[in-house]
């Protein structure tokens, strides 16, 4: 019961984060296996054509592999579903145990609302850029962590790492702004 409580305010939180009043984007398109679950799309390599492409053509699932992952856990393929007004890919480390904590990590690509309608979740907002220059924005509760990536003026990639100790969450999503921050479009 007690991991019921936990993880209930963060989710509760964190559907915060991927509603705003506009209307939703256009979700890209993903493959399906045989088994049903979702095949990311390859990722982009490193920011040849991200000025070229615009944040609606992006597929959360393609920013992350697993080979970039692997520090933080023993993580398989992404898993991919509409969010809100936004597009979501959904990374579970695999756990030796119940109790074992282990990174959840979640990419939402937010079409339509920018890095200012990020929601304060209780930790406050910080602000700073990421190295391509790009703003973000960094808020947290007791259950894990977002950052907001600015892209443009008016859309977003969260990134929000979540059911561990809120420090190593907090640094974990850091690690991997930093890893997607050239995978993304500047903005429009």
């Amino acid at each position: 019961m007690r991991r019921s409580v936990i993880v209930v305010p963060l989710f509760v939180g964190l559907m915060l984060v991927g509603c705003t009043a506009t209307e939703p984007g256009s979700a890209s398109s993903t493959t399906r296996n045989e088994g049903g679950s979702t095949v990311a799309a390859p990722p982009t390599s490193g920011n040849q054509d991200h000025e070229n492409q615009s944040i609606k053509q992006v597929d959360p699932c393609s920013l992350l592999v697993e080979s970039e992952l692997d520090r933080f856990g023993e993580f398989g393929q992404g898993e991919y579903r509409e969010y809100g007004t936004g597009r979501n890919c959904r990374w579970q480390a695999d756990r030796e145990g119940a109790s074992e904590q282990v990174p959840l990590v979640d990419l939402i690509v937010e079409d339509n609302a920018g890095i200012g309608l990020l929601p304060d979740l209780g930790g406050g907002r910080q602000t700073g850029s990421a190295g391509s220059g790009r703003s973000v924005v960094r808020t947290s509760n007791e259950d894990g962590c977002v950052v907001a990536m600015a892209v443009g003026e008016s859309a977003r990639v969260d990134v929000i790492v979540s059911m561990i100790e809120l420090d190593n969450a907090c640094s974990i999503a850091e690690e991997l702004v930093d890893i997607i921050d050239e995978k993304l479009p500047l903005g429009e």
